[in-house]
């Protein structure tokens, strides 16, 4: 039996049409892609074996606090004479006794949206905590209470018992705090926030980067931002002084399991 093979059929209006849809996305996300690498005005840490993929090339955003702020960012209760940007072209923040993580109107909360997907989140940051409470670093938190905050901080009356690196959240109506210790000046910190959870990271060396906890979070937060405060009042007239090098938020396409590492836990409010 002969069989005659048919030309290719053309294609329909509505096939068309979604195919020029198709192509119109493909472009406008690589126009995205090439406008938010603008925002890049400097290297960004590079990663272990901890974490894959942390140098994307895409920036969502990045500010290295070089004369000026990113217009993009928003102050939570401004007092404009506890901040500014140093000689170095670091931004520094003076903390105040108040702090949202004790449900108060902290001063000088510098924030921003956090886009609703996978996310990486770094910053670097030079302080020195000396009283109990105060603790300088990377807060993603929303206006219902919800908060997760990884800092360097000082606390003699946790387990820790002084200096260290702290993860303290509130996810269940409950203030948390994790500790290890550290006596660093000078340090890197990490978030990398998907939609089931929120790995949290530290580096003493540029692009070292440790894990500190990975905690399960399937409500993403949505706002990420730098805290610096003495938390209560007991700071005998030394307020700790946060100074952050840059900031920036990249997209994560790619993650590896991140390991559950030893800690020491403290679940007593403070």
């Amino acid at each position: 039996m002969n069989h005659t093979r048919s030309g290719p059929r053309p294609a329909s209006a509505g096939q068309t049409f979604f195919q020029v849809v198709y192509y119109l996305g493909v472009f406008a996300f690589f126009a995205f892609c090439v406008k938010s690498e603008t925002y890049r005005l400097g290297p960004a840490p590079s990663a272990n074996a901890n974490v894959a993929d942390v140098a994307q090339t895409n920036l969502l955003f990045h500010d290295d606090f070089q004369n000026q702020l990113n217009p993009l960012w928003a102050w939570e209760n401004e007092d404009a004479s506890r901040w500014r940007i140093n000689q170095r072209g670091w931004l520094e923040i003076t903390g105040g006794d108040q702090s949202v993580l004790a449900g108060a109107p902290q001063s000088n909360l510098l924030w921003l949206p956090a886009p609703k997907i996978n996310l990486i989140i770094t910053t670097r940051l030079k302080t020195q905590p000396l009283f109990n409470y105060q603790q300088s670093g990377l807060l993603l938190f929303n206006t219902a209470g919800r908060y997760i905050s990884l800092s360097r901080g000082y606390c003699q009356e946790c387990v820790l018992g002084g200096s260290g690196i702290f993860l303290e959240h509130n996810l269940e109506g409950k203030r948390v705090r994790l500790a290890l210790p550290s006596e660093a000046t000078e340090l890197s910190l990490m978030f990398i926030q998907t939609n089931a959870s929120v790995g949290a990271f530290y580096a003493l060396e540029t692009g070292n980067w440790q894990n500190f906890i990975t905690l399960q979070n399937p409500q993403p937060l949505e706002r990420v931002g730098l805290s610096v405060t003495n938390d209560s009042a007991w700071e005998e007239g030394y307020d700790v002084i946060g100074q952050f090098d840059y900031f920036e938020m990249r997209p994560l396409f790619h993650q590896i399991p991140m390991p559950h590492p030893g800690y020491f836990q403290q679940t007593a409010n403070f």
